[in-house]
């Protein structure tokens, strides 16, 4: 009896040890609007103020890292950073617990550049079948395109602004990602790169897939325990619209509230462009 308490006692004191340090989420250096780094020097957008208005409510201190997408997604393997947001896949589960709450959806299409001359058959593309042959564009370090397209197909690009650059010279057939999301950054690099030809990239009708993100916790965090209590502090937050209005101060629609569908949404639904707001207290 006596050796029992003494391994409840050591476990508590492991826990309340791993909880002493504030809970950081580790995510992508450039994932705008979800996470980038502000005007001022600091990383912020739709899931840095999500995640610091949680674990406000929970009373626990919060960080949010940003490194390149495939170094972040290392670091909650390690169980350096305990969580990160994105698309459970076979290898992610083997050293993260997915959240019950959908974070983000997003609705892949292809893009492709008008100039291309495979640009017909990749806007007629019903599954990722018909795509076979072609050059896919994908960010270093997506599981999604790890696990669903041909090795020999991915072209890869540093982060998503990087695949569109690519996109309008040609570097490859295509790139498969979300509506809303390339609009508003294609929107950004026309500003930013006018002598390229981002006007030539035309994105497809046809949805090719949709995915949920959630927030993934590291099987080594001393968070663990707590994944219930986040999930249902996230449940909260979008039953009393607080997720809406995060999303519609960079310019987008939570698309999680909305029931699912293949079609992508209208062209005349456009999002505005992300507001550069600062982040929430604690995140860096």
């Amino acid at each position: 009896m006596r050796r029992g308490w003494i391994i409840a006692l050591a476990i508590l004191g492991l826990l309340s040890r791993a909880e002493a340090r504030p809970f950081i989420v580790a995510g992508g250096s450039d994932m705008a609007p979800y996470q980038f780094t502000g005007s001022d020097g600091h990383v912020t957008g739709i899931l840095v103020h999500l995640y610091g208005e949680c674990f406000r409510r929970l009373g626990i201190e919060f960080e949010y890292e940003s490194y390149p997408w495939a170094r972040a997604q290392g670091r909650v393997q390690d169980g350096e950073a305990d969580a990160m947001s994105t698309v459970a896949t076979d290898k992610r589960l083997t050293y993260a617990v997915p959240g019950s709450e959908v974070l983000a959806v997003e609705r892949l299409v292809a893009f492709a550049n008008r100039s291309n001359p495979h640009f017909d058959e990749i806007m007629k593309a019903q599954t990722l079948a018909d795509l076979k042959g072609l050059h896919i564009l994908a960010q270093t370090g997506s599981g999604w395109s790890e696990e669903n397209l041909p090795k020999d197909a991915i072209v890869y690009g540093s982060s998503p602004s990087d695949l569109l650059v690519m996109l309008a010279v040609n570097r490859a057939d295509l790139l498969i990602e979300d509506t809303a999301l390339t609009q508003q950054r294609l929107q950004t690099l026309r500003a930013q790169y006018p002598d390229l030809a981002f006007d030539a990239i035309v994105g497809a009708q046809n949805a090719l897939a949709t995915l949920e993100f959630r927030m993934m916790l590291s099987k080594k965090s001393g968070y663990l325990g707590r994944l219930e209590e986040i999930d249902r502090t996230l449940g909260a937050m979008r039953q009393d619209g607080t997720i809406g209005r995060i999303y519609a101060e960079f310019g987008l629609v939570d698309q999680a509230a909305i029931p699912l569908t293949d079609a992508p949404p209208p062209p005349d639904a456009a999002p505005a462009p992300p507001v550069d707001a600062p982040p929430q207290s604690g995140a860096k």
